[in-house]
């Protein structure tokens, strides 16, 4: 499983070897055209996504080097989709059947969708040299219930889905966020569940 990213730092086409620059700090790292397993040639300032290896007399490099930007397999989106989706209908059975305040499920979905902008407009801001979006607000609306849009996201657009410590950040916002939902379903969060079911949005506007 590919876990670091960074940029093609230096290549040399006739030799057919450069180095990468690595996002968390380890150096710059030597690469053979034979480890670029994307289509094409390597060019500099590249994105690309890389495995950590060693070359015959034990020397760091960097191995199974693919661009950040390749077209994903529909298969990982599709998968991150359905979990999403699947996770969305169950909390709106949840509301159906009045475990849940309805409020709750439109919560998600909203959160949700905006969620899912912001990493397309991130992932956009990247390639584009504009001002990013910082990693600690995207953490926190996959805390207040976006994670399903984040998730999605990660996958179709291929953004922050190998940066370890923001994996790390996003899967405990994740289960944090969890963790509320089984509290509230919960009898102790019973109380707080039917104030929210007297909630009526409209009221306020």
């Amino acid at each position: 499983m590919i876990k670091l990213q960074g940029i093609v730092k230096e290549w040399n086409d006739d030799k057919g070897f450069g180095f990468i620059k690595s996002e968390s700090g380890d150096g710059d790292l030597f690469f053979h055209i034979s480890s670029f397993k994307s289509k094409g040639r390597p060019e500099i300032n590249q994105q690309v996504k890389f495995n950590h290896g060693k070359d015959g007399q034990g020397r760091a490099r960097a191995v199974d080097v693919r661009l950040v930007d390749e077209e994903v397999p529909l298969g990982s989106a599709m998968k991150a989709f359905l979990i999403s989706l699947v996770f969305l209908v169950v909390i709106y059975i949840l509301g159906v059947f009045n475990y849940l305040p309805m409020l709750l499920c439109w919560v998600y979905v909203l959160v949700s969708f905006v969620t899912f902008f912001f990493y397309g407009w991130d992932k956009l801001a990247a390639k584009k040299s504009w001002q990013r979006t910082p990693e600690f607000t995207l953490h926190w609306l996959s805390l207040l219930c976006g994670w399903p849009g984040a998730m999605y996201a990660q996958q179709l657009f291929r953004h922050k889905s190998y940066k370890p410590s923001f994996r790390r950040g996003f899967y405990i916002t994740v289960f944090v966020n969890l963790i509320g939902l089984v509290y509230l379903l919960s009898p102790y969060g019973q109380w707080l569940v039917d104030q929210l079911k007297h909630v009526n949005v409209l009221d306020h506007f």
